[in-house]
């Protein structure tokens, strides 16, 4: 008899588990649960249009999933047993900030193959007025306020509109908020190596900020103390001025001086076509990184990216032998200069003058860079007062092209023709490199320049992934080309033979730097620091049996799109961290789709690959995280 009551008791025991559990089922079946579910169909979505970076693990997604329910539930019962109008502003206040989280995680996801990480988090802290510029002209697009708007009104009908503020939630809010600390706790470094919702994203990538974030900032200001370069010897000529054009983002295609039909820069089409036999063209031209922060330090110093952090340091700037040569040296750009630390790691003694977006009260146009024609004709005064009468050397940069492209401008009217959002950043590029042309003219001294064209990486044809994690063809290959006075190419015929013998060889951005010194007539007075560099001028014979290296990432540059390009004669090896290692034959397979990684029996290059990746710590860091 004990024993039947026993098993009666554990009966009714029973019922009632399963009774709270399923009251707890039910109770999940609110619109917190449906806030979490619509991150995870929108995640799902975005990586399905296009894939990120991190591996996708349907068991890792779906317990991020499960995360975001206990998360949001956490939220919601904090909200129930909270007074009904401090619930109801803390609601409002979730309304107003979940458009901005779907936005910014997109904005993130399309740029990064990421929805967030920490090296985002900490380039926010780094910069804040990035952060705070990428808002403000997020917003003074109409699309995406009205978008903002739109998913507002969603939220607010989900989350307030006839909200019941339930009462006695304290033991739901413990559950939940237990769960969620174990399992993000137990799930951090999956859910750091392994896709996620959009919000668990966020508290993965806010953790590891945390508690990385001394040591993240640190790496970051490196480029911030530049005190021990090398001392720069002058040459024997200083006859012409040197203006080297840096294109931000600009690929080979569409390049109409290089065979593409379209009207999208017409100056330099016209200019081009006047005095065709005065520009030498490249066109296998190839940037060393898709990142900004790494190409234009190894190509204003001529260090090869897998370089320590001491030779970045040492390695004496353009502008430190252009000075020794007597030039008025000079650096003007649309962009903001103090990103990422660069006017501490670019000003020295020797830059004479900067203007940049911060030396102006114009509002951002693009990204971080106020709008290039206006930035042109800013620009008009400080050259006449910098550079009359004197020889210089300058740096002219663009904004135009970077990501998300400057399509208008309320300085040019652009050709209702041009449809395309690049082709019409393009024709802003260009009405302000007519600009400065137009400067020099009036000053007397454009048959007295040699312009030095190039861009920092490429970005009209980088499809597969992120230019920033990119080591394609598509994502590094850009234009490059000089013109030279007609008196210089009179002066120098072996020279300007030579140059034009390597037009069609592969060229690199680390070949600008022994190409200015020889420029200068410095390349012998600077033996030994010429002699560290990996570039070969371009008035030597270039040898495309040469190794060139392509990082987006070092000891001062840490970020998630990481990997490495190696590329030599036909063949390239690449490793990224979405499709991992890759061997191209280039003579083939110019698109690099054929991956002949498992495919081929000659294992010649693979082991010369694998020497070179054993010789740099660097290398070797990279190759052991993706492959070994």
């Amino acid at each position: 008899m004990g024993i039947t009551k026993i098993f009666g008791k554990l009966l009714i025991m029973k019922e009632k588990v399963f009774n709270h559990i399923a009251v707890f089922l039910k109770g999940l079946l609110n619109r917190w649960t449906i806030l979490a579910l619509l991150f995870a169909l929108y995640s799902v979505v975005l990586n399905w249009i296009q894939p990120g970076i991190l591996h996708f693990s349907y068991k890792i997604f779906v317990l991020s999933v499960l995360l975001s329910i206990a998360f949001w539930n956490a939220i919601g019962g904090i909200i129930g047993i909270l007074p009904k109008f401090i619930a109801w502003i803390l609601t409002a206040f979730i309304v107003f900030l979940l458009p901005a989280l779907f936005t910014v995680g997109t904005k993130s996801f399309f740029e990064f193959k990421t929805f967030l990480d920490s090296n985002l988090l900490v380039f926010s802290d780094f910069d804040p007025h990035y952060f705070t510029t990428v808002i403000k002209v997020h917003f003074n697009n109409k699309v995406n306020l009205s978008l903002h708007l739109l998913v507002s009104s969603i939220f607010f009908f989900l989350l307030v509109f006839k909200e019941k503020y339930r009462k006695n939630n304290f033991i739901a809010v413990i559950i939940f908020m237990t769960t969620w600390g174990v399992a993000q706790n137990q799930f951090g470094k999956k859910g750091i190596e392994n896709f996620t919702t959009m919000d668990s994203r966020y508290v993965f990538s806010y953790k590891k900020y945390k508690n990385e974030r001394g040591q993240i900032l640190e790496d970051r200001k490196i480029l911030g103390s530049s005190y021990y370069r090398l001392g720069a010897n002058a040459g024997e000529n200083n006859e012409y001025n040197i203006v080297l054009i840096v294109h931000e983002s600009m690929s080979l295609e569409p390049i109409s001086i290089f065979g593409y039909k379209n009207n999208f820069m017409p100056f330099l089409q016209n200019w081009y076509n006047k005095e065709k036999e005065n520009f030498v063209l490249f066109h296998d031209a190839m940037a060393i990184s898709g990142c900004t922060d790494m190409s234009m330090p190894t190509m204003l110093t001529g260090t090869e990216p897998e370089a320590d952090y001491y030779k970045f340091m040492r390695m004496p700037f353009m502008w430190d032998y252009a000075k020794e040569n007597g030039y008025t040296t000079g650096f003007i750009t649309p962009q903001q200069f103090g990103w990422f630390s660069f006017y501490e790691f670019y000003k020295n003694k020797n830059l004479d003058f900067v203007y940049s977006a911060e030396d102006t009260e114009l509002e951002y146009a693009n990204d971080l860079g106020i709008d290039d024609v206006a930035q042109s004709i800013n620009a008009r005064k400080v050259m006449k007062d910098k550079l009359t009468g004197k020889r210089f050397f300058m740096v002219w940069g663009s904004n135009a092209l970077h990501y998300p492209y400057q399509g208008n401008s309320d300085y040019v009217k652009i050709p209702s023709q041009i449809t395309d959002h690049y082709g019409r950043s393009l024709y802003i590029v260009d009405k302000a490199m007519n600009n400065m042309y137009d400067v020099l003219k009036e000053l007397g001294q454009e048959e007295n320049t040699i312009y030095i064209f190039t861009a920092d990486h490429g970005q009209y044809t980088s499809e597969r992934l992120s230019r920033l994690g990119s080591f394609y063809l598509e994502a590094l290959q850009i234009p490059m080309f000089i013109k030279f006075p007609k008196k210089w190419i009179a002066d120098h015929p072996e020279e300007f033979k030579t140059i034009k013998a390597n037009t069609d060889k592969r060229v690199t951005n680390l070949d600008l730097m022994p190409t200015f010194l020889d420029l200068l007539g410095s390349t012998q007075s600077n033996e030994v620091i010429a002699s560290e560099m990996h570039g070969t001028s371009l008035f030597k014979p270039i040898d495309n049996h040469r190794t060139i290296v392509c990082l987006s990432t070092n000891e001062f540059r840490i970020w998630s799109n990481e990997g490495l390009g190696i590329y030599q004669d036909s063949m390239s090896y690449i490793i990224d961290n979405v499709f991992k290692e890759q061997l191209y034959n280039l003579n083939k397979d110019r698109k690099q789709f054929d991956n002949l990684i498992g495919k081929t029996s000659n294992t010649v290059f693979l082991e010369y690959v694998n020497e070179l990746i054993k010789g740099n710590k660097e290398l070797t860091r990279i190759y052991d995280t993706y492959v070994k």
